[in-house]
This record gives structure tokens, sequence and C-alpha cells, in this order.
């Protein structure tokens, strides 16, 4: 076994994880440490997931928001109609406070979101990740 793997290692091209199972950059941290020190402890935070065959499975850096900041965390699928008048009742109804928009191919639409600034309220705007309040007094 260990000459195998004496004999196979040299030949691995690299040791570095997929970029598919790279969740979370810098811009993420940044809105962690935000959250962690501005959100209420309450506060309630919509990530982004899309649907396998067996469940909902968080598909940006919103997956590692309630690890990481204690702050609770609701998954929908990415493919949610922000410009709904009904979404927007619901989410309000469901107490999220705000959106976590991460730039995967399964993450929130951002551009929806930010159609909307008077519902969905930038708070934080960086290349990679935006967090937007949802304002409920609508």
């Amino acid at each position: 076994m260990c000459v195998g793997l004496l004999f196979f290692a040299p030949l691995a091209q690299t040791t570095s994880p997929s970029s598919c199972c790279q969740l979370a950059g810098s811009d993420d941290l940044f809105v962690y440490q935000w959250l962690e020190n501005q959100a209420l402890s309450e506060d309630r935070i919509l990530i982004a997931a899309y649907q396998s065959p067996f469940r909902l499975i968080e598909s940006d850096g919103g997956a590692w928001v309630e690890a990481l900041t204690l702050r609770s965390t609701e998954k929908i699928v990415n493919t949610i109609d922000f410009s709904s008048p009904d979404q927007q009742k619901a989410l309000c109804a469901a107490g999220i406070n705000y959106v976590y928009a991460g730039s995967s191919p399964y993450s929130f639409d951002r551009s929806a979101l930010a159609a909307q600034p008077d519902i969905y309220v930038p708070e934080i705007q960086l290349p990679q990740v935006s967090l937007y309040r949802l304002n409920c007094d609508e």
C-alpha cells in the first residue's frame, strides 16, 4: 500500500480542492464578520440552494453563515422569483431579515434583488457577494 502511494503520488496533478467545492472566499468572510458584528442574534438569513433528488443543498457561501455567525438561516431554491409580491410577503411572514447572494451558478440572481432596492435594501455589495436587508414595512 505505502509503496503504491510513493509511486503514484508524484503523478497527482494538484492537491488543491476543485473549484466546484470552494463555496466561500474573502468576500464571504467579510460578510460573515459583518453579520456576526451587526446583525441581531435573532435575525434570519435567506440562503440559496438547489434541489437535489433528495433535499435542498446549499449552493454558495451562504452554506457557512449559520455555522460561522450563529445566525439562523433558511434555505430556498435559488430560482425564487424575487419580483413576486406574494413571495416578498411570504419571506416577511417567515421572519427573513437578510438575503445572502453569492456568485456561484446556483446563487440567487443578484440583479433581480438589485432591481427592487425598496424591498431588498443593499447592505453590502462586493464583487463576489451581496447582502440585502429585507424591508417588510412596505
